[in-house]
């Protein structure tokens, strides 16, 4: 699973947007007036655009640092077995980078080559603590750190830190699983507005505005469709966006809800109303 530098995600939002603003422009200045019904569709189009790719950053990212800190509590335990069995810390620290870990394993055996070139240890695993970069690496790294400097029953540190970060990702764990029935909700919610919005556009309205009109008719039935569907859109975004903020504690987690929702709301008037 990638990690992505500060630069790649700046210029995949900057490719994306730029994509997003020429797609609005083709749109409104050429196909406007070739394809009016498509205009809705097009401008659609541009908002994913500009969604999806910050949004697939943002997931791998997530997936990456998960990935790290799930890795955590047995590098620590493997430090503190092999400073048990009368390993140096350095040679510990090294022995455990050989584990496959995943990204956490990759990252700690480029620290220990850049320490076997003769990189102090100190800024070697400060190195580190930047690449990773993640609240509990960062904490475990500072303990390593310190560790390392000062000596001690190093072991016995190791082990309750492990126990500890153990305990912070149990608890993490866990409000995402209390989240989840409130994330259901907003997905049934929009649900229940897009059916709703279907049976008016599909059902009440050709009655209501039929040859025989039951009331006055204000709007035409292009227009009710387009507000209806404009709201739904509306409605998608700020859903995802919450859902990402309650569930992973970040807007930006909440963009592939966001995405989800829209591309949902979107097939379903397609199919069942038209464009």
């Amino acid at each position: 699973m990638p990690r992505f530098r500060k630069r790649t995600r700046r210029l995949v939002l900057s490719a994306s947007i730029l994509s997003a603003v020429s797609i609005a422009i083709l749109d409104y200045y050429y196909l406007y007036d070739l394809m009016p019904a498509l205009f809705d569709d097009f401008i659609l189009l541009a908002f994913l655009t500009a969604l999806f790719p910050s949004m697939l950053v943002s997931y791998l990212e997530h997936r990456w640092r998960i990935a790290v800190d799930n890795a955590l509590p047995a590098l620590l335990r493997e430090v503190s077995m092999g400073q048990l069995t009368g390993k140096t810390f350095p040679r510990a620290l090294s022995d455990a980078a050989k584990v496959d870990r995943g990204p956490l394993s990759r990252e700690l055996s480029k620290s220990v080559a850049k320490m076997s070139w003769g990189l102090p240890i100190d800024d070697a695993l400060e190195d580190l603590g930047e690449r990773l970069g993640t609240p509990l690496s960062n904490q475990a790294i500072k303990l390593i750190t310190v560790s390392g400097k000062y000596g001690g029953e190093t072991s016995a540190i190791f082990e309750r830190a492990a126990t500890y970060v153990e305990a912070v990702l149990a608890d993490r764990n866990e409000r995402k699983a209390r989240m989840n029935p409130y994330i259901l909700v907003f997905y049934v919610t929009f649900a229940i507005f897009v059916g709703i919005s279907i049976a008016l556009l599909k059902w009440i309205f050709p009655v209501l505005m039929g040859p025989e009109p039951l009331l006055p008719v204000i709007l035409s039935m292009e227009t009710y469709r387009d507000l209806f569907f404009h709201a739904a859109v509306i409605e998608a975004v700020f859903a995802g966006l919450i859902s990402g903020k309650m569930s992973e504690g970040s807007m930006s987690a909440g963009l592939r809800h966001s995405v989800v929702l829209i591309a949902a709301g979107y097939l379903a008037f397609l199919l069942l109303v038209g464009t």
